[in-house]
């Protein structure tokens, strides 16, 4: 499954090479996100975890196999996460790196594979000007976001932002410990709200 193409590939590729440095010869004066302007800000997107129902009408005995996240800006993908053993709860723990430049909906879909067919099981929408204006105020940001399934809530997607400083992402899962105390962006009542996490729905 090829998710980019070679153009937008090269592209990224060339643009996050120009602004990341070994911390040895870092100079924060070439990106900081406080100097950056809108067009330059990347944000840290990392993808930690998910917990994940029955789809209505789903017949146990023909779950899907190996979920794995899809980040989509606007209507362009940017990448995936690595596919998980656990079906109910997976976990992947990864993390983007993404420019909103300009960009409407930041899209998360859940997919997964059936009898060889691949499909999308539910997906939740960030808008990215808010995401963004909100990452640049409060730092960083756990996000318990809501899963949908034809209007359905099936499920919820752990997330966690912060502004990318420019620097290579040498510090492993900073979002585990963030997670302790997160910050919502709206505080809200999901059924599938843990109990040390806020819960967000940017649409």
């Amino acid at each position: 499954m090829e998710l980019l193409t070679k153009s937008w590939y090269t592209t990224q590729l060339r643009t996050i090479q120009q602004l990341c440095s070994e911390p040895s010869e870092a100079r924060p004066a070439l990106f900081s996100p406080a100097t950056a302007g809108p067009r330059d800000l990347v944000l840290e997107v990392a993808v930690e975890s998910a917990e994940l129902a029955p789809l209505p009408g789903e017949v146990e005995n023909v779950i899907s196999t190996s979920p794995f996240v899809r980040l989509v800006l606007d209507r362009e993908a940017l990448g995936a996460t690595a596919t998980a053993t656990n079906l109910r709860k997976p976990v992947w723990n990864e993390r983007f790196l993404v420019m909103p430049r300009g960009s409407v909906l930041a899209r998360f879909e859940v997919c997964e594979t059936c009898n060889s067919f691949l499909s999308v099981r539910c997906s939740c929408i960030l808008a990215s000007e808010t995401a963004l204006q909100t990452v640049q105020t409060t730092g960083q940001v756990s996000i318990d976001m809501p899963l949908y399934h034809n209007f359905h809530e099936v499920g919820v997607l752990h997330l966690h932002l912060r502004m990318w400083d420019g620097l290579p992402l040498e510090e492993p899962f900073w979002w585990l410990q963030h997670s302790r105390n997160p910050q919502s962006l709206v505080p809200g009542g999901s059924p599938w709200q843990s109990s040390n996490r806020g819960t967000a729905v940017v649409l």
